[in-house]
């Protein structure tokens, strides 16, 4: 047990795409900052050197090995303004030379939206989550310490913090949260809760079926009185990016009118008698990590601003006719999109053939409506009406206008008629985005909560092990 009935605590969620923190009690968040970090390796800081160039290409491939998808996503969206950029960097012999001397790793990170957005030689923009797990801790330390410290300042040895992991968070990640808040930040207590579970808290549900469509993973977990079934959880890597990279290659890579996509960074602006006209700017020292990562930003903007899921299974016939939006890119070209707007985000509906190669665990994903049935029929047939009844949608891809509406309809269509299928509704936008953070948010400010924190003293007492029972 620690403290008393009115214990502060800080809340925070790490997600694939945002990190979100903030105090218990409050309805939103304080902080809303991107789950990526800008790097300079070797000590510098950012600035031109005559060999950096060719450096951090090659570093960039390195930060986004992890993913054989994703280099090959970086290596082939380069417009031509950058390709030549980068060729420019062709080491001479001399630049070899020095290429062989030993290489200092030490790392420069650059935190939030602003940092990782402003273009820097030889920066290369890395994501510490893969699949919904934390893969890269002292780039995530990094963004609790701008988070808690430079951004809200406070000092996490005087508050407990909730921290929402998620549902399939492996063992030794767990043990790594509680080195990082006990032994490095001294938190005088802390407590894990499963996404899942505070997302149904969020909309008053103790018994719920959470379908999270993140950024980087679509999970669907069936949850009964606070704690999660596990034989009941699915997920998939066929979430926000990979609608993002279906939508990209709606827009820009049409075989018969291919589009170039120029990210902010390259375009040079100037006003001449009233009329806004760019030009390209050329820089060589520019990675392919931190090109990609800004040009997909363009396209998540596309996403939100204008995407929404079609009332049933898409036909490109019913869809020729559909009103044209205008979407203006950076560089001032219009961009008129018709059917693209239902087609891409049909993909979490009926793949088709945008399938995934390597999804997590070899699961074959078939659509999210079968995913939401698989999970149900894996729990006890009492819980099941209750579950069908209780679909609480959350993650910052659940806000595509028609989602709901047409996850009823699915549902609907393919289980007995003596179910009743029901989305749980919610007010706002940001209810959906922060619907995690909300769970604990309002779970931490509770009076009776106290009794379940896990203190420092009992953390040195009893280890980790201490985890499973207080934090199931």
């Amino acid at each position: 047990m620690y403290g008393g009935d009115e214990v502060g605590a800080l809340v925070i969620d790490v997600g694939t795409t945002y990190t979100k923190a903030g105090y218990a009690g409050e309805d939103l968040p304080k902080v809303v900052i991107p789950t990526a970090v800008g790097i300079t390796r070797g000590g510098g800081n950012g600035k031109q050197s005559d060999n950096s160039g060719v450096r951090a290409v090659s570093s960039a491939m390195e930060v986004e090995s992890a993913s054989k998808e994703d280099v090959k996503m970086m290596t082939t969206t380069l417009p031509p303004s950058a390709t030549a950029a980068v060729s420019e960097a062709t080491p001479s012999a001399d630049t070899k030379r020095k290429m062989k001397q030993p290489i200092n790793n030490s790392r420069k990170y650059f935190i939030g939206s602003q940092g990782i957005k402003f273009r820097r030689d030889n920066m290369d923009i890395c994501k510490p989550l893969r699949n919904g797990i934390v893969k890269d801790w002292e780039a995530v330390e990094q963004i609790w310490n701008y988070a808690f410290t430079k951004h809200m300042r406070v000092d996490l040895k005087e508050f407990p913090v909730l921290v929402a992991e998620p549902t399939f968070n492996p063992p030794e990640n767990r043990k790594k949260l509680m080195e990082l808040l006990f032994e490095k930040h001294n938190s005088p207590a802390t407590f894990l809760v499963k996404d899942s579970v505070l997302a149904s808290f969020a909309v008053g549900k103790h018994v719920a079926l959470v379908v999270d469509i993140g950024g980087g993973v679509t999970s669907t977990v069936p949850v009964h009185d606070g704690y999660v079934l596990n034989k009941g959880v699915r997920k998939t890597r066929m979430a926000g990016e990979m609608l993002d990279v279906a939508l990209e290659q709606l827009l820009f890579r049409k075989k018969d009118t291919p589009l170039e996509l120029v990210p902010p960074y390259l375009l040079k602006k100037k006003f001449d008698k009233g009329a806004l006209k760019t030009s390209l700017s050329t820089f060589p020292n520019t990675t392919a990590s931190f090109h990609r990562y800004m040009c997909m930003e363009v396209v998540r903007d596309i996403k939100e601003s204008i995407c929404r899921v079609a009332d049933s299974s898409f036909n490109p016939k019913d869809y020729e006719n559909v009103p044209r939006t205008s979407y203006e890119l950076p560089d001032g070209k219009i961009l008129e999109i018709g059917s693209e707007r239902y087609e891409a985000s049909e993909i979490l509906f009926n793949p088709g053939n945008f399938n995934i190669s390597q999804d997590i665990g070899g699961f074959k994903f078939n659509g999210i409506p079968n995913m939401v049935i698989e999970s149900i029929n894996t729990c006890e047939p009492d819980i099941r009406r209750d579950l069908f009844s209780s679909i609480v949608l959350t993650g910052g891809s659940s806000i595509l206008p028609g989602l709901p509406e047409r996850l009823n309809r699915d549902l609907e269509h393919s289980i007995p008629s003596a179910f009743k299928v029901k989305t749980i509704p919610t007010s706002t936008k940001s209810e959906k985005c922060y619907g995690v953070w909300i769970g604990g948010s309002i779970l931490a400010s509770l009076g009776t909560f106290h009794q379940m924190w896990l203190s420092k003293q009992e953390y040195e007492e009893h280890g980790v092990n201490l985890l499973r029972r207080k934090c199931p």
